[in-house]
C-alpha cells in the first residue's frame, strides 16, 4: 500500500475515534443533565416520603400510646372483676409459673399479688407441698379441663380445703399456653355444715329427751305411790311385829325399796322434776368424796387418783347430785377396765373453745371436772347414742341405761356440760363443766333434827288420793300422839278445812291429784287460813315452785316415797316453828 493511502487510512480510523469520543461525550454530557434532574427529583421525594414518614410514626405512637392505656384500663378492669370475685382465680403458664391471681388467691396464700406474679408454688413456699400439681399437669398434657375437685392448699397460715374448677387456657390457634383456676375455699362452710349437723343432732336429742321426760315422770310419780305405800307397810310391819324370824325379809322389802327409789329418783331427774338445791361448793372437797366413796365401792384392781386445783375451786352446784354423776362415771371407767387401770379426777380451769362451743358467748367463768380412765375406750358408733335413755352396752341386768342420759340432764340444770371423747384402746375422757362461783361458801350438811318427835294431840289433815297410803300415814301419825283427819281430794279438804277453822294446826298434801292440786290447795288455804302450816308430799314437783305456791309458800316438802321417822320429825319442826311463831 502507498504512503498516501496508509496515511488516510490512519487518518480515518482518527476520525472514527474522534466521532465516538465526541459521542460519548456527548452522551455523557447528557446522563449528566439526567442524572441531576433524577437527583433533584429524588431529593424531593426523598424528603416527601420522609415527611410522610414521620406524620404516619407519629400517628402509630399515638395510636400505640392510646392502643397501650386502653389495654392497661382494661387490664385494671379485668383485675378489679377478678378481685371482686369470692372465687380463688389463677393463671398459670405451661412452666406453672403465675401469670395473674386475685385478691382472694393472694390472701388465703398469704403473699402480696406482686410477689406472686412470675413465681412458681415452689418458689414461694418452698416447704410446703403443691397438691394441685398432678391435677394442673393431666389438664395441660391432655387438654381436658377438670371440674368439682376437691384439693388441699398449703398457705403460710395453715391449710385450705378448695372445690376448684382447672381448664386449659390457649390461644387463638387453639395450642395451650397454660392453665386458668377457679376455686372456692370450703374450709369454713364445711366447719358450719358440721356445727349445723352436731347442732342438729343435739336438738333432736333435746327434743327425745324432753318427750321421754314427760313419760318418765308420769312413770315415776305413779311408782312412788305404790313404794310409799309398801314402805310404809313394811315400816308398820317391822313396829308391830315381835318376832325376829321376820326381820330377814322386811329387810329384803327395805332394800328393794331403796333400790326402787334409786330408779325414780334417776328417772325424776331425767324428766327434770326432782329438786336441785344449787351451793357454793369446793370442787377438790367434792373430788375427795367421790374418791373415798369409790374407793371402798370399785374393784382393788382400779386405781384412782386426784388432782386438785391450786387456785379458786369453788363451783355452783348440787352436791349431792354431782356425786351421783361422778360415782356413775367412776362405776363406768371401772366395768371398761375388767383388769384394773387408772381412774383419774382432776379440776381445772375451763378451756374456752369449750366453753363457747357448748354456751356460746357468755360472761361466766367455768371449772371443769375431767374424768378420765385407761379403759377399753367406746366404738365411735356407740359413742353417738351415749346419751339416749335406756342405751346400754353392758349384759342384762347389769346397766338400766339411764346413766349418762341422767348425768347430761344433770349437767344442764346446772347450766354446765358434759363432753365425751374416747379413742379405743386408749382410754376415756368425760368432762363436766360447771360454773365458777367467785366467793367461797363451803357447803355443810344440815345435822339431823333431835330425837322426841311425838305430838300432843294437834290436829292433822291428811290429804291424799291414794287410799292405801292416805289410811297407813293416818295410822302412823295417830300411833305418834296426833289426831288426825283425812280427805281423799283437794275439794273434800276444802269443805273440811272451812268447817274445823283454826281447830286445824297443820295439813299435809299430795301435790299430784285430780281436779283440784296441792299447790291449788294450798293457795285457797293461805286465802281462808292465813296462819295454817302446810306440808307438802311429792314425786315429780320442783321444791323452788312448792316453795314459791303461796303467799309464803309450803313450811316443808318431803319427797315420796316417804320414811316414816323423816315424816315424823318434819311434821315435829313445822309445829315447833308455829308454837314459837305464835
Amino acid at each position: 500500500m502507498s504512503p498516501n493511502n496508509n496515511r488516510d487510512q490512519i487518518i480515518r480510523e482518527l476520525r472514527e475515534q474522534v466521532e465516538d469520543l465526541e459521542i460519548q461525550l456527548k452522551h455523557l454530557k447528557n446522563d449528566l443533565r439526567i442524572t441531576k434532574d433524577e437527583y433533584e427529583t429524588t431529593t424531593n421525594k426523598y424528603f416527601e416520603i420522609y415527611s410522610k414518614m414521620e406524620n404516619l410514626v407519629a400517628e402509630r405512637t399515638e395510636e400505640l400510646e392510646a392502643s397501650q392505656k386502653v389495654l392497661e384500663q382494661k387490664g385494671h378492669e379485668l383485675q378489679i372483676m377478678l378481685d371482686s370475685s369470692p372465687a380463688l382465680i389463677y393463671y398459670k403458664d405451661t412452666k406453672h409459673r403465675y401469670l395473674r391471681v386475685n385478691k382472694m388467691f393472694a390472701d388465703v396464700l398469704g403473699i402480696p399479688i406482686e410477689e406472686i406474679i412470675g413465681k412458681t408454688y415452689a418458689e414461694l413456699l418452698p416447704d410446703k407441698t403443691d397438691h394441685g400439681m398432678p391435677a394442673d399437669l393431666q389438664v395441660i398434657q391432655h387438654d381436658q379441663p377438670i371440674l368439682n375437685k376437691l384439693e388441699m392448699l398449703e398457705t403460710a397460715t395453715g391449710i385450705r380445703e378448695l372445690k376448684i374448677d382447672k381448664i386449659p387456657y390457649k390461644d387463638t390457634e387453639g395450642n395451650v399456653l397454660g392453665i386458668i383456676g377457679f376455686g372456692l375455699d370450703v374450709t369454713d362452710l364445711k366447719k358450719v355444715e358440721s356445727e349445723k349437723k352436731e347442732l342438729e343432732r343435739q336438738l333432736s336429742q333435746a327434743q327425745k329427751l324432753e318427750s321421754l321426760g314427760i313419760l318418765a315422770g308420769g312413770i315415776a310419780h305413779d311408782f312412788n305411790n305404790v313404794m310409799a305405800i309398801v314402805s310404809g307397810a313394811a315400816q308398820m310391819l317391822e313396829i308391830k311385829s315381835g318376832e325376829d324370824s321376820l326381820q330377814p325379809y322386811i329387810d329384803m322389802i327395805t332394800s328393794s325399796i331403796t333400790r326402787g327409789k334409786s330408779i325414780t329418783d334417776r328417772l325424776l331427774t331425767f324428766a327434770r322434776a326432782e329438786s336441785m338445791e344449787f351451793k357454793t361448793l369446793s370442787g377438790n372437797k367434792s373430788l375427795e368424796s367421790t374418791y373415798e366413796i369409790a374407793t371402798h365401792t370399785l374393784s382393788k384392781d382400779v386405781n384412782i387418783e386426784v388432782i386438785p386445783y391450786d387456785q379458786n375451786d369453788y363451783i355452783i352446784g348440787d352436791p349431792s347430785y354431782l356425786q351421783q354423776v361422778l360415782l356413775n362415771l367412776c362405776i363406768n371407767s371401772a366395768d371398761a377396765m375388767p383388769e384394773g387401770g387408772t381412774i383419774t379426777l382432776a379440776l381445772e380451769e375451763a378451756p374456752e373453745q369449750m366453753v363457747h362451743a357448748y354456751l356460746g358467748e357468755t360472761d361466766q367463768s367455768y371449772l371443769c371436772i375431767r374424768v378420765r380412765d385407761t379403759g377399753s375406750g367406746i366404738e365411735p358408733d356407740v359413742l353417738e347414742h351415749i346419751f339416749e335413755p335406756f342405751f346400754t352396752t353392758k349384759e342384762p341386768g347389769k346397766g338400766t341405761g339411764l346413766g349418762l342420759s341422767v348425768a347430761y340432764k344433770i349437767m344442764q340444770q346446772h347450766h354446765g356440760w358434759i363432753d365425751v371423747r374416747s379413742e379405743t384402746g386408749v382410754g376415756t375422757v368425760v368432762t363436766l363443766g360447771l360454773p365458777h362461783a367467785p366467793e367461797s361458801s363451803i357447803y355443810e350438811e344440815m345435822p339431823l333434827l333431835a330425837e322426841g318427835y311425838v305430838g300432843n294431840g294437834e290436829q292433822i289433815l291428811l290429804v291424799d288420793d291414794e287410799e292405801s297410803l292416805r289410811n297407813l300415814l293416818c295410822e302412823r301419825l295417830k300411833m305418834n300422839g296426833y289426831q288426825v283427819s283425812v280427805a281423799p281430794n283437794g275439794e273434800k279438804a276444802l269443805e273440811m278445812c272451812k268447817e274445823m277453822g283454826d281447830v286445824l294446826d297443820l295439813v299435809i298434801t299430795d301435790i299430784k291429784m285430780p281436779k283440784i292440786g296441792g299447790i291449788t290447795l294450798q293457795k285457797h288455804l293461805k286465802t281462808i287460813l292465813p296462819d295454817l302450816s302446810t306440808v307438802a308430799i311429792t314425786g315429780i314437783v320442783e321444791q323452788q315452785q312448792l316453795e314459791n305456791s303461796g303467799p309464803t309458800g309450803f313450811d316443808a316438802v318431803l319427797q315420796k316415797p316417804l320414811k316414816i321417822p323423816d315424816l315424823l320429825k318434819t311434821v315435829r319442826r313445822v309445829l315447833e316453828k308455829k308454837e314459837v311463831m305464835e
